[in-house]
């Protein structure tokens, strides 16, 4: 085997490239499911930019061809040769470039678990909006655009779930689109949700559904020329409230992605994107920057405009600490505002 071929397909083709080549179940991410076998909680890493995995319920893992070897069952020679022909390293007929046949551990027949109700959404009080205004540092205005547009919500946790009993009554925040597939939800108290058997709380946010790879309020940006796309359920909040208060908000639609774990955006989203001008928002730190680079390849290819990002390096909060995303910028220091003019004045296009 040749090994300057070996390099090329590590420097080439990645294992989110592998994993949709080959048809597996789920999404690559930093914390997901063994994809080729049955494995009820995430037990499975993706990581250093799609390039290494690892199984931390088997303890193995590896780079893209290791990858291959366990999802498809073949040998290193036959990996290689496989990765080659679909990073076209290497020619071969129609036949040759199928995807190899892969075997599926057997499966353990299960009780199927229903899927977790959702809590009542509803409109926000005034003493609701104001108490997020007050924890978040958002003004109430920003936070009743995103309300209108039917991305922010709030309520009472009511949902009929006997597992959480011990959440009922508790108020939330919550961002969800029409679509309804997915929903996270925050207390409005800052707490995190508690644990049912006693262990220490350490859960901000709780999401329902699926489709993180599906950017919440995609389909609601279809009348707008920018789309704002941003990190987090606080950052879609915080971008709402910045738009408002620099005059965009009727060019600027915002739409999220609940998670920087997300390398992949659905293929279903992309034409969304098409023709507008994209402005991707990344949180500061490593797995936020990676996941974004994947993101604008993916909706520069699908056809948008303009694809660009906004560096949110470099600013103070109002407590001191140093700034990493859209929700610390409304609570910029005034100094490090004066100091670093272009922070809002650049922050839209």
């Amino acid at each position: 085997m040749e090994r300057g071929l070996i390099e090329k397909v590590k420097e080439r083709f990645t294992i989110a490239d592998a994993w949709h080549a080959l048809g597996l179940p789920g999404t690559p991410a930093r914390s997901c499911r063994i994809p080729w076998a049955e494995d009820r909680r995430p037990s499975f890493s993706v990581f250093d930019d799609c390039r290494r995995w690892y199984s931390h319920r088997d303890g193995e893992g590896g780079d893209v061809i290791d990858f291959v070897k366990a999802a498809a069952e073949l040998d290193t020679a036959g990996a290689v040769r496989w990765c080659a022909l679909q990073a076209g390293l290497s020619d071969a007929g129609a036949d040759e470039m199928r995807p190899p046949l892969r075997k599926m551990l057997p499966r353990r027949t299960m009780p199927e678990r229903p899927p977790e109700p959702w809590p009542t959404l509803r409109l926000g009080t005034l003493e609701e909006k104001a108490a997020l205004a007050r924890l978040r540092g958002f003004t109430v205005g920003g936070i009743e655009l995103a309300e209108r547009r039917g991305l922010l919500h709030f309520g009472r946790y009511d949902a009929a779930a006997p597992w959480r009993k011990h959440w009922h009554g508790a108020g939330f925040w919550a961002v969800a689109d029409d679509a309804r597939r997915l929903v996270e939800l925050r207390r409005i108290d800052g707490a995190h949700w508690p644990e049912k058997d006693g262990r220490p709380a350490h859960r901000k946010a709780h999401t329902i559904g699926h489709g993180k790879d599906f950017p919440i309020g995609i389909k609601e940006a279809e009348p707008f020329p920018i789309v704002a796309l941003v990190e987090g359920a606080p950052d879609l909040a915080a971008a709402h409230d910045l738009a408002l208060q620099l005059g965009m908000a009727d060019k600027v639609a915002v739409c999220a992605v609940l998670g920087a774990g997300v390398q992949r955006l659905a293929a279903e989203c992309l034409p969304c994107f098409r023709n507008k001008h994209v402005r991707l928002y990344p949180h500061t730190d490593e797995h936020g920057m990676k996941a974004a680079r994947h993101w604008a390849t993916q909706i520069k290819e699908a056809g948008a405009a303009v694809v660009d990002a906004f560096d949110l390096a470099g600013f103070t909060t109002t407590k001191g600490t140093p700034g990493k995303d859209l929700a610390d910028l409304c609570n910029v220091h005034p100094d490090s505002q004066k100091a670093n003019p272009e922070l809002l004045h650049d922050l839209f296009p």
